[in-house]
């Protein structure tokens, strides 16, 4: 049986679907899954792959198959993986994303739907009963067992003498540290851009990891402000969150075209120009400058 989910728009050139090669599975069972890719021929495409997007209950054990089937002017890639997960019950394979330039030179993306997943435990047959338990087996080496007893007792007296004195340590920093000020997200998120300015990422070619530190500086401030869980959400759904909380339209089309040039730079190895970097980096900055007002302060981390 196939089961099978796709996301269809009649305006979105890019489609991206998701199917499992059965209903249900036993838990280690290898699950054999499939991501298609439907866009125009040429177009300018890359996806975050499937390792990146199905968390913690999953597992990637490989790629098996990577095809592409060409009609006329549109092209549809297929690529295969087996999966495991040890998990039961009711699961759901997260959205796959697909990121795309579209005609308009603008970037966007296409989310696939989650596909539920049943994954079944071994069943045990109670009939047979349980085979019997191996007797224990003891030494009659005495003296060898002293010395093994010696050993853990010095081993667990040296683990408790450190752990004491780390707390009694932590304990007195503590104690004599002075009172630190409360910083507001807007104060931490201006410190942080500004370092990674100073850090000169891109200039030095390490662009991803300046994308990667920039898109989280301001996730984590939209994530202590907004109170979104912008830092466990796609770039979708966190724009589709903000618009309902921030009113300028204008200033949120800039953040989403920047945040999805970012998103494929992240997952698809694209390589902007540099006065992009620039530009991305501003409208980031702009954003925190604009949302700051009002804004509540947040604990200092605590001194160890």
């Amino acid at each position: 049986m196939s089961l099978a989910l796709q996301r269809v728009s009649a305006q979105q050139p890019v489609t991206i679907s998701v199917q499992l090669d059965s209903a249900g599975y036993l838990i280690g069972d290898y699950l054999g899954l499939t991501v298609s890719i439907s866009h125009p021929y040429g177009m300018q495409t890359g996806w975050a792959g499937v390792s990146m997007r199905l968390g913690k209950e999953f597992e990637v054990i490989r790629q098996v198959a990577d095809d592409s089937i060409r009609q006329k002017d549109f092209l549809t890639e297929q690529k295969k993986y087996l999966i495991t997960t040890f998990d039961t019950g009711w699961l759901s394979i997260p959205p796959m994303i697909v990121f795309y330039k579209s005609s308009a030179g603008k970037w966007d993306s296409a989310l696939s739907d989650p596909l539920p997943v049943y994954v079944g435990t071994v069943n045990v047959d109670a009939l047979k009963g349980m085979k019997p338990i191996k007797p224990i087996m003891v030494s009659e080496n005495k003296f060898q067992w002293t010395w093994l007893i010696a050993t853990a007792f010095i081993l667990m007296a040296g683990i408790s003498f450190f752990f004491w004195n780390r707390a009694w340590i932590r304990k007195r920093k503590v104690r004599f540290a002075s009172p630190q000020k409360l910083k507001s997200p807007y104060e931490l998120a201006s410190e942080k851009l500004n370092q990674l300015e100073s850090d000169r990422l891109w200039q030095n070619g390490r662009v991803e990891e300046f994308y990667r530190r920039l898109t989280h500086i301001l996730r984590e401030y939209i994530e202590q402000t907004l109170r979104i869980p912008a830092l466990e959400i796609t770039t979708k759904e966190m724009l589709r969150a903000l618009r309902k909380n921030i009113s300028d339209d204008a200033m949120l089309d800039q953040l989403k075209q920047d945040l999805l040039l970012a998103d494929f730079v992240k997952f698809a190895q694209l390589e902007p120009a540099q006065e992009e970097h620039q530009r991305v980096m501003k409208t980031v900055s702009e954003f925190i400058e604009k949302t700051k007002s009002g804004l509540t302060a947040v604990k200092p981390e605590v001194v160890s």
